[in-house]
């Protein structure tokens, strides 16, 4: 089980009236249930990637890992079930466009990937990017302050806001993204935002585009 889920719990249900010494510990409440505990260490890579294999789209997921790694938490409840709905959404892509309408390929692979685990994540700030150009604006303004970058990390160690930071190195007043402006403050989800692939290709626009529309932006293909 999870300490920190159960230890929330208790806070919860339990309280301590403001005094520490009061708080009932997830260490004490579960001891009297579980006989024998024992730490799961986290996966090494090589186990995680023997764990990719035997998971929908493995070869995919593990072609474009450093996409997606900054986002899902490494434990196989969540990969699976990550990976078994970018399988579903795939196929109903596929069974929307045809070889000569659309060639889903690693660029939009990768695309898709990134569109999915937005959605997976975050899907209520996804659920107000009514507007493509939304979308394509807020990327481009993350791809810029590039969150992933010492330099970013830099300016949040010096007590500046996520928000502040993009604001120094965009023209992020000028944006019609108000929808998702208390995001701007989430570092994990500017980090997915401005991921780039690394296949030396980004999508093309149109391509792009229309992913976005068969996919929850928008409900009818243009």
């Amino acid at each position: 089980m999870d300490q920190s889920v159960l230890q929330h719990a208790l806070d919860i249900r339990y309280g301590h009236g403001g005094n520490p010494t009061r708080r009932i510990t997830a260490e004490l409440y579960a001891e009297k249930m579980i006989d024998l505990t024992f730490p799961i260490p986290n996966p090494t890579v090589s186990g995680f990637n023997s764990f990719l294999k035997g998971l929908p789209e493995s070869e995919m997921l593990s072609t474009h890992l450093d996409l997606i790694d900054v986002g899902p938490a490494r434990n196989p409840r969540t990969w699976t079930r990550f990976a078994h709905r970018v399988a579903l959404r795939l196929d109903i892509l596929r069974q929307l466009f045809n070889e000569e309408t659309l060639k889903i390929g690693d660029e939009l692979e990768a695309a898709v990937l990134k569109i999915e685990l937005l959605w997976y994540k975050w899907p209520r700030v996804m659920s107000r990017l009514h507007e493509i150009n939304d979308f394509f604006e807020l990327e481009s303004v993350v791809w810029e302050a590039n969150p992933m970058s010492g330099e970013f990390r830099k300016s949040l160690n010096e007590g500046k806001s996520p928000e502040v930071v993009l604001s120094e190195s965009t023209h992020i007043e000028n944006l019609s993204i108000g929808s998702v402006e208390g995001h701007l403050e989430d570092v994990q989800f500017l980090r997915v935002v401005g991921t780039k692939p690394k296949i030396g290709e980004i999508p093309d626009p149109k391509d792009f585009v229309r992913i976005l529309y068969a996919l929850d932006l928008e409900t009818e293909l243009p």
